[in-house]
């Protein structure tokens, strides 16, 4: 999975932020042309209340992602399109991590703190949906329609769709991913 979508790893293992989102085109707070924006140049980040829609829109648009993926597309749409969920996502869960961690504005990193803890548990969401999993099972069985790196980058999810317990009756799942948010919830305090 780290192959061929780095960023599509913290969708499939929560404890693991994404890395490799920080760049300095994230740091300025204007674009080329001058304009404010917001922080790490997201439009949605002038404001520490533009954390809420940040995470409505990226779970928004990975929900159509899903969506899509649930009409079972070519096996190189479906490693696409979850590296476009990844994207969104991971836009969000970075922004707000790294608010949190160096933001001087109290409010700023309260809100950032709301974000991270919406968006981890939309990530559990899914880390555990059937739909994707499948998808990933056909993605990695049509492996002659993909590049060795998109095979992998489909092996690699599939394996961590499995780690994550999707094999498990939906009781033990249910057990397992409130596990997985109160540990996150504790590792926040």
């Amino acid at each position: 999975m780290s192959t061929l979508i780095r960023r599509t790893a913290p969708i499939f293992r929560l404890n693991s932020y994404c890395s490799g989102f920080y760049s300095t085109r994230y740091l300025h707070n204007r674009a080329v042309n001058g304009t404010p924006t917001g922080l790490y140049g997201f439009d949605q980040l002038k404001t520490p209340k533009g954390f809420r829609r940040f995470v409505d829109e990226a779970i928004e648009r990975s929900t159509e992602l899903v969506d899509y993926i649930a009409e079972m597309p070519s096996s190189m749409e479906i490693i696409r399109t979850m590296d476009e969920i990844s994207d969104t996502v991971c836009s969000v869960v970075d922004s707000a991590e790294l608010c949190r961690q160096t933001h001087p504005d109290r409010e700023f990193v309260e809100e950032a703190n709301k974000a991270s803890m919406r968006i981890n548990e939309y990530l559990h969401y899914l880390n555990t949906n059937h739909t994707l999993y499948d998808a990933v099972k056909k993605a990695e069985k049509d492996a002659h329609l993909l590049s060795r790196e998109a095979h992998r980058a489909a092996s690699h999810l599939r394996i961590d769709f499995e780690k994550g317990g999707i094999h498990l009756c939906p009781e033990k799942l249910d057990q397992v991913n409130q596990l997985n948010i109160d540990i996150f919830q504790l590792c926040r305090e």
